[in-house]
């Protein structure tokens, strides 16, 4: 992605930076706390290691889902359809005691049983995937959607994901989107400028 519409993207979100207009405590929390860290955490350098030569976004992303990780503490941790085992590594850093299951083809996701928190982690491009089950996922569960905008067909699905009633709150954070499940809560959507 070239820098000027890098720059284009951060000057249309930038009202929505570090959790300007979020009324909700707990989500201005995981905004500030979880999102928008810039402290250093424990596995950075092994992050660091790992994300060598991928670009620094990738090594961006792979830090917000090991702080993900470690702020939801999952009881496993779901990768559905995954290129590379980065993403579960980087997470499993953030909460070792999970459970980590990689699921490869349909037929292991129609038979998959979610436990009562997990994170679940998905490559936009494999949303419609999830859709028939998220009335399945349990309330204290948080799902990850990489990659949201690559392209045409990736960013439609998301805002179908998105809209859709099960989620209730969500963070469009441009390069990956995180849904929380809790049905306590009353369906919100953030554009995060991330």
């Amino acid at each position: 992605m070239g820098w000027i519409k890098r720059c284009g993207i951060w000057l249309s979100r930038i009202g929505h930076a570090q959790g300007f207009g979020i009324q909700s405590p707990h989500d201005f929390r995981f905004v500030r706390e979880v999102i928008g860290e810039k402290w250093p955490y424990y596995s950075y350098e092994v992050i660091g290691r790992r994300c060598r030569g991928c670009g620094r976004l990738t090594e961006r992303l792979a830090r917000l889902y090991f702080r993900i990780a470690n702020n939801v503490q999952p009881e496993s941790i779901v990768c559905l359809f995954p290129e590379s085992d980065l993403w579960d590594t980087c997470m499993h850093m953030g909460c070792r005691k999970a459970r980590r299951l990689a699921v490869n083809d349909n037929a292991a996701l129609q038979s998959l049983q979610f436990d009562s928190r997990s994170l679940i982690w998905l490559d936009a491009g494999h949303i419609d995937a999830i859709l028939s089950r998220l009335h399945e996922i349990p309330d204290e569960s948080v799902m990850i959607a990489h990659d949201i905008n690559r392209d045409e067909h990736a960013a439609g699905r998301w805002r179908q994901l998105a809209q859709c009633s099960e989620a209730r709150i969500v963070f469009d954070l441009y390069h990956c989107g995180i849904l929380f499940f809790d049905k306590k809560r009353y369906k919100q959507n953030y554009t995060i400028n991330y």
